[in-house]
């Protein structure tokens, strides 16, 4: 499920930070699983578990959105319930049988502009933050490649870089989407999505737009999705949009995830 809206800066003094976002593959080099739908081997599964968990540093999650802790990925590959219907907390749906761990992470480097300083924060784990990244390199990647968005082409464009008021502004809506139960660019008691933008203390100019999303946690599908819907695609090929913020919130286990993302002008 997709939605975007359009609305028609830069402080002279940033912190510039990069973060950059390594590749991973979790799992190819040690596939046992595939061939034993009914239960893999202790040591083959302790190598897969570890790889994923320890040496990825990342974790599945179950259907049902609770993460599968480490010594239970173990448990559940003997019993051989890991069968691909888990997800990769970075985001990357598993193929197959799930013993083939996590697609290959997506490489690149965010530019972060200005310093964190978000009240959500304290209670957005890291796993959240390294998904709303993934978005940022994913989207980077189709605008230097240039897309073609509905009938339109759109020319290849600079990066996109994080400014941290618009990826506060992004988790707080998502928040909002979670805490209240709505999928919208409007809130129940009304404001625009440039509102909420400039209430969050953004001094940029526009071009601002926004696209939300809901129902993924594969930071790839929910940008494959955006790319395939024309109005969201502009958004995010708009060569006038110079910073991006994006928020992902799956608190809820009855609703979303929702997924926020904010684009402003340089």
């Amino acid at each position: 499920m997709y939605s975007s809206r359009i609305a028609h800066w830069r402080s002279e003094i940033w912190l510039v930070a990069f973060l950059t976002i390594l590749a991973a593959s979790c799992g190819p080099d040690s596939d046992p699983g595939t061939d034993q739908p009914n239960g893999g081997e202790p040591a083959s599964c302790e190598q897969v578990c570890a790889h994923v968990y320890d040496t990825c540093g990342f974790s599945f999650i179950g259907e049902d959105g609770a993460n599968i802790e480490r010594d239970d990925c173990i448990e559940r590959c003997l019993d051989g319930l890991l069968e691909g219907n888990e997800s990769c907390v970075f985001g990357a749906p598993c193929q197959g049988h799930a013993m083939t761990a996590c697609l290959e992470f997506p490489s690149g480097e965010v530019e972060i502009l200005g310093e964190h300083y978000c009240d959500l924060e304290t209670d957005w784990p890291a796993y959240r933050e390294r998904l709303e990244l993934e978005v940022v390199v994913l989207m980077n990647q189709h605008r230097a490649a240039g897309a073609v968005c509905g009938e339109e082409s759109m020319a290849p464009a600079d990066p996109l870089a994080m400014n941290v008021i618009l990826w506060c502004a992004a988790r707080r809506y998502s928040r909002k989407m979670v805490d209240e139960r709505f999928f919208d660019h409007f809130c129940p008691e009304g404001g625009s999505f440039d509102a909420r933008i400039r209430d969050e203390g953004y001094e940029g100019g526009y071009p601002m737009a926004e696209n939300i999303g809901m129902g993924s946690r594969a930071s790839a599908e929910i940008v494959a999705g955006w790319m395939s819907s024309p109005g969201h695609c502009r958004n995010i090929m708009n060569a006038s949009h110079a910073e991006a913020g994006v928020g992902f919130d799956d608190s809820a286990s009855d609703f979303g995830p929702v997924w926020t993302l904010k684009l402003a002008g340089g």
